[in-house]
């Protein structure tokens, strides 16, 4: 049986980068702290920006790509896009607006509130490319609770959807055991929290140091719900 949906999504824009970001979704990057995601993502923005590819896929530039932090102060992050020689992009930075109110990040109704006023005062027009550092400031309740996580993700895809933008969240990977017969063995499933993360984001990725992997390189996958998945070092 076929269901009609009146609110099905048009294909307003391209696809950031075809079969991996698709134009509209919520994609997660997860890592641990310090090994090198903003650098990695910062050498993204610059090739969408030069409309170069990113690991050997094609991209479609966003039309405005901005960043809502807040883990660090701007300046952390400003120094990663200098490095990869791409100057300042938009940013709304939590830690470095006195008048946010942390406390708002508890619950739902706050939370909404404060995104939709990140949002305006980033003002990213419709598909632009909205890059979440880190992602789960912005989800209330546990990030180790399935149900927490999925209505969290769907509540900011509607507020998202509104606006037409495509999301790169950023996750924190959990600390390992040394012993590798108790560790995860699929690296996506290292993510801090419920598995609800990949089960509801259109394409999840990881980053890998070397030690994580026993090897001399890092190591970096993706794994979309439309595409195959791959690894590169």
């Amino acid at each position: 049986m076929t269901v009609s949906n009146t609110a099905t999504r048009s294909q307003a824009f391209p696809d950031p980068i075809p079969g991996i970001i698709p134009f509209g979704s919520i994609c997660t990057l997860a890592g641990a702290a310090g090994v090198g995601k903003n650098a990695l993502i910062s050498e993204w923005v610059t090739r969408w920006l030069d409309g170069r590819t990113i690991c050997g896929r094609l991209t479609n530039c966003p039309t405005a790509i901005g960043m809502l932090a807040g883990d660090r102060r701007w300046r952390s992050h400003r120094h990663w896009l200098d490095v990869a020689g791409c100057g300042d992009i938009p940013y709304y930075s939590l830690r470095d607006d006195p008048q946010f109110k942390w406390e708002h990040l508890r619950n739902w109704q706050t939370i909404k509130t404060a995104f939709n006023i990140a949002l305006t005062r980033l003002n990213l027009p419709p598909g632009g490319l909205l890059i979440l550092d880190p992602l789960a400031l912005w989800l209330a309740g546990r990030v180790n609770e399935y149900k927490d996580i999925a209505i969290g993700l769907g509540t900011l895809d509607q507020l998202l959807y509104t606006r037409q933008l495509t999301t790169l969240g950023i996750f924190h990977q959990s600390k390992q055991r040394n012993d590798a017969a108790q560790q995860y063995r699929r690296p996506q499933d290292r993510i801090l929290g419920s598995a609800a993360q990949l089960g509801f984001s259109d394409t999840a990725m990881y980053l890998l140091a070397p030690e994580d992997l026993d090897e001399p390189y890092y190591g970096f996958g993706w794994v979309p719900h439309n595409d195959p998945s791959d690894t590169y070092k």
